[in-house]
């Protein structure tokens, strides 16, 4: 979920997973919830203090940008965002095949927006910028 090149590497965040509804089933199906699914996600994400710090080889410029509270050891596992309520689950698509996305944020400089959308909402074309509502 993180290189060490992408901003959530370092700036924690947010961060999204568009789940396809075939991987989503095949999830479900061994009775894992949504807080399972991000749970996991946030164990088993993040990379290594000393790839991100690149074993300080340009100085210690990666620690500025680290919760004081993170490790500085080269071995501990640095997660991309500061807790699982930070991973937005989402499941989305058709039956075109198992294609899932994930996004990544732009670290802690932004906040996500989520507004729910109802299958009654409508968006009349004042709304729509260049039209593009019409596609």
């Amino acid at each position: 979920m993180s290189t060490i090149a992408s901003n959530s590497a370092v700036l924690s965040g947010h961060c999204t997973l568009a789940l396809g509804i075939e991987h989503a089933g095949t999830i479900a199906k061994y009775g894992w919830t949504r807080n399972d699914i991000k749970s996991y996600l946030w164990m088993h994400s993040g990379n290594r203090f000393g790839a991100i710090a690149r074993n300080h080889r340009y100085g210690k410029v990666y620690n500025r940008n680290l919760p004081k509270w993170y490790k500085r050891d080269p071995d501990s596992r640095i997660p991309i965002v500061e807790s699982p309520d930070r991973i937005h689950l989402f499941v989305i698509g058709g039956n075109a095949g198992r294609f899932s996305a994930f996004i990544p944020g732009w670290g802690h400089m932004s906040t996500p927006v989520l507004k729910s959308i109802t299958e009654t909402a409508t968006i009349s074309d004042d709304e729509c910028a260049d039209g593009m509502c019409k596609l």
